[in-house]
Formats: C-alpha cells, structure tokens, sequence
C-alpha cells in the first residue's frame, strides 16, 4: 500500500528510506525495463527488510536473489560534493516511474531535524516529489551522494536527501536495527477428542490452539457425501465467527 523508489549497492542490496518500507519486513521490487518499457512488463523479486534506522530514516533492502546484470552505485566521499554542483535524482514522483531530475547542491547540512528525523542532509533544488523518496541522487560521476527523502511543501525549491555520511554511518553501524530471521516453529498438531451427539452420531471435537477450548467440531456426514467442520471464534477475540463446511470424502466409504 505504499511505493518508493531504491538504489542498488550491491548485487541484492538495495537502499532506501525506512519510511518507504514502513513497518513491512517483506517487499516487492520492480526493476526498471529497458528503454521505455511499461511498468508492467518490469521484473519483481521479494525483497527482505534485513536492517533500518529510525532516526535517520534508512533502510537495507536484500534481495531472493542476486542481479548479475544489474550495475550498482558507490558512495561518494567530501571530495565528491561541493556547493552548486549539479546532482541527478531518479524515482517516481506522483507513480510517475523513473523519472529523472537535475538540479544542484544547495548546502549541506549537519544533523538536520525534520519529523521525526535527524541526519546531515543535502539540501538541494532538485526536484523532489512523493514517490521519489529512498532514491538516489547522483553527481555527474554517479555516486551517491544522498537518499532523496522529503521536501518543503511550502516552498518546492527546498529538498532534502539523507546526506553520503549518514548514509554511511547506516551502512557500517551496529546500531542500526538488524531484523532478526523468524525460527519457523513446527506447528503443533491439534489435539483432539472423539464423542458422540444425542442421536448417536459420532464426531471430533479439536483444540486447534491447545488453550484448552474447543474451536472445531467435524461432524460424521457422510449421508451428504463428506464431513461438517463447524468453526468459530477461531482467532478467540471474543467476536462470534462462525464457518460451516462439507469436506468431501472423494467416493470413499471411510
């Protein structure tokens, strides 16, 4: 529900803004087709939210997979930045997908605060929209010398990118919060109870959860073909749900 842009440091690493990742710890990746080929036809990989930094709003993207025909940007130093050189911004300012700017470095500013943020940031009039956040902007060498991350809405002249020494400072930092990899947990089997109704006939009643309450019934009916699973209040918030269905016995008799 939210889109971005990124820029490629490694072969399955991709840089951005953490407020384009958001909370989610999985993204889709769209990579830019050749040419001028539509968005549709772009390749999309899963991506992995593999490590961010809150407050100076940067986010480490790691791919399934490695992109070897994919070029990657290095990271510019001091002496590749100087007040009113020109830089090059590409994302997808308003969904329009990669869209190039030019503009020029208007300042650079030292542990800038903006929202919730704090970072050295390069000022610049390079034009900077929604959607353009997390992508790169470049001088005319192409190394990165910022993250495109917010603007002045009063004043459109006024754009910021999360400066090349914030950035690094991210990239090399234990601080930074490292998304620990889930322990897959071998799902128990319900446990499970035979009984009998009024008229004899037989069913199962299920602990799905092994809380101690009851929140599955399946109920002999094979006069329909099948079995009734009744099911309710499964996830338990107090919020009646109920579910009946016919699992079919494919002919068999048992």
């Amino acid at each position: 529900n939210s889109l971005g842009s990124g820029v490629f440091i490694k072969s399955d690493l991709i840089l951005t803004n953490k407020h384009v990742v958001g909370d989610a710890s999985k993204v889709r990746v769209a990579i830019k087709p050749s040419g001028f080929g539509k968005v549709k036809n772009a390749r999309r990989y899963e991506g992995t939210v593999i490590k961010f930094d809150d407050n100076k709003d940067l986010a480490l993207v790691k791919l399934n997979i490695a992109m070897k025909d994919i070029p990657t940007v290095k990271l510019a130093k001091e002496k590749d930045v100087e007040v009113a050189m020109q830089v090059h911004a590409i994302g997808h300012p308003l969904s329009e997908y990669w869209s190039y700017t030019l503009g020029y470095i208007s300042q650079f500013r030292s542990e800038y605060s903006w929202l919730d943020y704090s970072a050295d940031v390069i000022q610049t009039q390079t034009p900077i929209n929604l959607g353009n956040s997390g992508g790169p902007l470049l001088n005319n060498e192409g190394l990165l010398v910022g993250i495109n991350s917010f603007g002045n809405p009063e004043s459109p002249g006024m754009n910021y990118a999360v400066a090349y020494t914030s950035v690094k400072e991210f990239l090399d930092s234990r601080n930074a919060v490292v998304v620990q990899k889930k322990v897959k947990q071998k799902a128990k089997e319900p446990k499970c109870e035979s009984d009998k109704l009024s008229s004899g006939k037989p069913y199962i009643r299920c602990d799905q959860d092994h809380n101690g309450v009851a929140d599955r019934y399946t109920i002999d009916a094979r006069d329909f073909g099948g079995y009734f699973e009744i099911w309710f209040d499964n996830n338990e918030n107090k919020i009646f749900e109920l579910m009946l269905r016919i699992v079919p016995i494919d002919g068999q008799d048992d």
